[in-house]
Parts: structure tokens; sequence; C-alpha cells
């Protein structure tokens, strides 16, 4: 799998000047040069793709997150489109929040095969699945010893079961908000619902501030 935010990928200038189409050459050299990829792991790719060898998966994520997007939109679309273009060397799937693409949205690509999916809202089940697999990473990074894992597992998922925040699980983003909530030990306000978004708003702003390299915390 080959992972890219599409916002990095705007904002390391990957594409040529305007005027000029982008191509999956353009991605190559960005996954190379700033993505960790190396010139041997571009060769794996190159060769993969030009021989037709269905091995590569393409996850283009946050489409929605472009900045400039008015500017940037054609040189995404063509990038996809030469991706798709390898045929079943490669698979591509591309990430957006549903109101960015709409059936009137600019963006969408109706053009190339692609087929629309809508993330369901998670069931019981799925909560259960991900709360045990997210805390067994927590144990595995020794970030929790597995006792305080397993305590603090199924004190989330006692707030998700609850009616009045099932809502909040049944969303993965909201979810993993719970789940980083409560491995933080934060009993008490798991159960208060405004305190919960307060402290998840601002659990998500530190890390955006921390992924964009601005200095302190959100007040």
């Amino acid at each position: 799998p080959v992972f890219v935010e599409l916002r990095h990928l705007v904002e390391k200038n990957a594409f040529p000047p305007a005027g000029e189409p982008a191509r999956s050459e353009h991605l190559l050299d960005y996954l190379e040069r700033h993505a960790g990829l190396g010139s041997e792991g571009r060769t794996w790719l190159e060769t993969r793709l030009e021989r037709d060898i269905p091995s590569v998966l393409v996850l283009l994520d946050g489409l929605d997150e472009v900045p400039a997007s008015d500017r940037r939109r054609d040189h995404i679309r063509q990038l996809v489109a030469s991706l798709a273009g390898h045929g079943a060397a490669c698979r591509i799937v591309l990430t957006s929040r549903p109101y960015a693409y709409q059936p009137d949205s600019p963006w969408r690509l109706d053009g190339e095969g692609f087929v629309d999916l809508e993330l369901a809202p998670f069931d019981d089940e799925a909560v259960r699945a991900f709360a045990e697999r997210w805390f067994a990473a927590q144990v595995a990074r020794r970030q929790l010893s597995a006792p305080v894992a397993a305590q603090r597992r199924e004190l989330l998922l006692s707030v998700a079961g609850q009616e009045r925040l099932k809502p909040l699980a049944e969303v993965p983003l909201m979810l993993t908000m719970l789940a980083d909530l409560a491995a933080s030990g934060g009993a008490s306000y798991l159960h208060d619902r405004a305190e919960l978004y307060e402290r998840s708003t601002r659990l998500l702003l530190d890390r955006w501030n921390g992924q964009r390299g601005t200095e302190g915390h959100a007040n």
C-alpha cells in the first residue's frame, strides 16, 4: 500500500507548472523525495506498474483538505486518471468527507470508473472490534501495560454503550477520540458530553497544530 495525504502532496509542490498535465511520475517523485520511498522503492513500484503486476494499492487521503483546491483540482484529477491508466496493476482508494463529494461537486471522478462508497456508522460489533485492536496496539507500542489497557478498554466500551453517547461512538473519528481520552484514564469527563466535546476538540487542535509545526496549544 502507498498512503498519500493529498494536502501534503500539494504543500510540497509536487505537481508540474500550470498548463502541464500531472502524471503518475509526479506522484513517484513525491514518494521518492518526501515520503521515504527512496530510489529502490521507486524502482520497485515502477516495475510493477509497467509490467501490470497487480500489487499496488494507492490510498489518496483527504480530497476535501486540499489547499487552493480550485487551482489544484485539474492536476489531481489528471494524476488519478494517470494512475487508473495502469489498469489492474494499480488499485486506488480516494477519500473525502461527504460534503465535498456531492453529485454536483466539481471534484467528482465519474469518468474514471470509480465506485462511490460511504463509511457506514459503526455498530456494536465494530465498536468492540475497534476497541480491542486499538488498545492491543497501545500494549504493542508499550504505551500501556496489558492490565491497564484491558481496564481502559472496558471503560471505553461502557461509555460507547450509553444511549446518549452512542451516536458519537458510531463515528470512527469520534470513537478514536473517545479511545484516546479513555487511554488517559479520564473516566469522569467521558460521561459528560459537553466536557467530552471540549476535550476532544482540544485534542484534535493540538494534533493538527503539531502536524503543521505550530507552536503552543489550543486555548
